[in-house]
């Protein structure tokens, strides 16, 4: 017998949350991710009292975990703290519908020079999220295609990129956890890399 506890899926969002739950039960998976965010439009969904309801009642009886992935626009290493806004409504939502994790991919540091700066502007970006939030777990995922973690642009315009090392993430995290003036060990395990 196979064992359908341990692996998790990927389904897209098209129509309704409740659809998402419904197919993913079908599959009788225990985990699954999903965007918020219509592929099609790149609009976020606006769901019914209704959808919400009913996905929770899925949720409850079908799921150990359930993971958001943030929309793309989220740019956590940036100076100008693009998406930030989109995050916070994202994280709302994903609280109201009982989302264990929120997948996060760490952005592109534009405007400054040096890797440590990039990687400063992601852990104070954190830092702001893991504050303000004690309920969903932060999964940083690793640029897709074994791109860079962290892009630096030069002032000149042209981009260093870095290769997806784990060595990143784990600078990530210490300084995550490092530059958190009220750090707990409960607050340095929510982030997962």
């Amino acid at each position: 017998m196979r064992d359908s506890t341990r692996v998790g899926l990927h389904i897209r969002l098209t129509r309704t949350l409740t659809e998402i739950a419904q197919k993913a039960a079908r599959l009788g998976v225990k985990h699954f991710q999903s965007f918020f965010v219509f592929q099609a439009t790149g609009t976020m969904i606006k769901p019914t009292n209704d959808d919400i309801q009913s996905f929770l009642a899925l949720r409850r009886e079908h799921f150990n975990n359930v993971y958001l992935h943030g929309s793309y626009w989220i740019n956590l290493a940036g100076i100008k703290n693009q998406g930030h806004h989109v995050l916070q409504q994202e994280l709302a939502l994903a609280k109201k519908l009982e989302f264990t994790h929120i997948i996060l991919h760490p952005g592109s540091a534009k405007g400054v020079h040096k890797r440590e700066d990039g990687i400063d502007n992601l852990a104070r970006s954190l830092n702001m999220v893991l504050k303000k939030e004690q309920d969903v777990q932060i999964v940083l995922e690793n640029a897709s295609l074994i791109a860079c973690t962290i892009s630096c642009f030069l002032s000149s315009g042209h981009g260093i990129r870095y290769s997806g090392e784990l060595t990143f993430f784990g600078k990530i995290v210490r300084s995550s956890c490092k530059l958190l003036p009220d750090s707990t060990s409960k607050s340095k395990r929510r982030i997962i890399a």
